[in-house]
């Protein structure tokens, strides 16, 4: 079964409304409310279904003064 994205849907408010049974606007206002749940879940549940046991580390000492995530930026350009 091939997936849909919001955007093939986007710009077919009747078809979304079939699909999903919000229109558009309610669907734009439950995002965040979902993106948080999704977070909360992930946090303490891995994608299979198993609780998450093993510490999440935490780059305390990076040489980079921006952090990790900017060290991994200026490797990957």
């Amino acid at each position: 079964m091939a997936g849909v994205r919001f955007t093939e849907l986007q710009s077919r408010p009747m078809e979304f409304l079939d699909f999903t049974s919000l229109t558009l606007d309610e669907f734009s206002a439950a995002g965040p409310a979902l993106r948080a749940a999704f977070h909360a879940q992930m946090a303490a549940w891995r994608m299979d279904g198993k609780p998450r046991t093993a510490p999440v580390y935490v780059y305390q000492n990076c040489p980079c003064r921006h952090g990790r995530s900017a060290l991994v930026l200026s490797c990957l350009s």
